[in-house]
């Protein structure tokens, strides 16, 4: 028996099925005026542009489940954003969230127009210190004891540099000369510390 085998020497031929018909997509023109061909087009073909686009089983599998857990209800039961893009939903909610803002202040300009008659208030009523004052002095100066100590440190270091060899800048030499009223506000910060 001869095996068929095909060469490029013989010729493409194409099948003629008389099953198939062919149909003709008359000429048409162009918005610019030119003129396409007639063409002829085997039934069932599907122009590209209107070709479904490919889905894996898994795509499929994720569009079909539900996007709430079984006995729940829909976030959107009326369905207003179903089908609406990503940044579409996001539009809504800020929509939502203005129209409420508005009632919201529509609501308290309302209360704000209403008058209610309440007693006057006395001087016990009223707080004597607001709460911000009630500060301990003790927390205070330990503040400012840690933020001298820190400029303290800072002045060091820079006179450990300046013992190096390291030339200062102009803004530098005046911090290095301030170091002894420093260590004297540090002296005295410590003893009102410990009368405290």
């Amino acid at each position: 028996m001869e095996a068929a085998s095909w060469t490029n020497s013989q010729p493409a031929q194409r099948s003629s099925n008389p099953e198939v018909p062919e149909r003709m997509v008359a000429a048409s023109q162009r918005p610019d005026g030119t003129w396409r061909k007639e063409r002829k087009i085997r039934a069932g073909y599907i122009p590209q542009d209107e070709v479904a686009r490919y889905e894996s089983k898994g795509t499929q599998w994720r569009k079909d489940m539900p996007t709430v857990p079984p006995g729940c209800a829909p976030e959107d039961p009326a369905g207003k954003t179903a089908g609406l893009s990503k940044s579409a939903k996001k539009n809504a909610k800020r929509k939502q969230k203005k129209e409420g803002e508005d009632a919201t202040a529509e609501v308290t300009e309302s209360l704000s127009q209403a008058t209610i008659s309440q007693p006057a208030a006395t001087n016990a009523d009223v707080a004597v210190t607001p709460p911000a004052a009630v500060d301990d002095p003790k927390l205070e100066v330990e503040k400012k004891l840690r933020n001298v100590r820190k400029k303290v440190k800072q002045c060091q270091d820079l006179q450990a540099k300046k013992d190096s060899g390291t030339t200062l800048g102009p803004e530098q030499e005046e911090k290095l000369g301030k170091l002894g009223t420093l260590l004297n506000e540090v002296e005295q910060l410590e003893r009102e510390l410990q009368q405290l």
